[in-house]
């Protein structure tokens, strides 16, 4: 799998980007094929009319076999969003390998 971090407005420090880059590669357990890309993209929408002070957003993007799995989550604090992002995420990714799992195991 391939991880590509797409940035609007938001600056990673070293840290946050190793703690994200970690937390995704760590999907990869449950992803076959290594032609997968998983677009990752941290956007401040402060210019863009945000409501209750929550302009910082996480955005997803992977698509395995025919399924497209997209997630969004904004709040006040962009690794907040990360975190809840990532947790849909990474539930969506589960579901995905245990339906690929009990396909392939009924095959047999």
């Amino acid at each position: 799998m391939k991880i590509q971090l797409h940035f609007d407005g938001i600056t990673l420090t070293d840290t946050e980007r190793d703690e994200v880059t970690e937390k995704l590669e760590a999907l990869e357990r449950f992803i076959s094929g290594s032609s997968t890309i998983l677009d990752a993209y941290f956007i401040d929408e402060a210019g863009k009319k945000a409501k209750n002070g929550a302009d910082q957003a996480v955005h997803f993007g992977l698509i395995l076999g025919k399924e497209k799995i997209f997630i969004a989550e904004v709040s006040n604090n962009h690794m907040k969003a990360f975190t809840l992002a990532y947790h849909r995420l990474k539930q969506a990714v589960e579901k995905f390998h245990e339906r690929e799992s009990d396909i392939s195991h009924n095959e047999q």
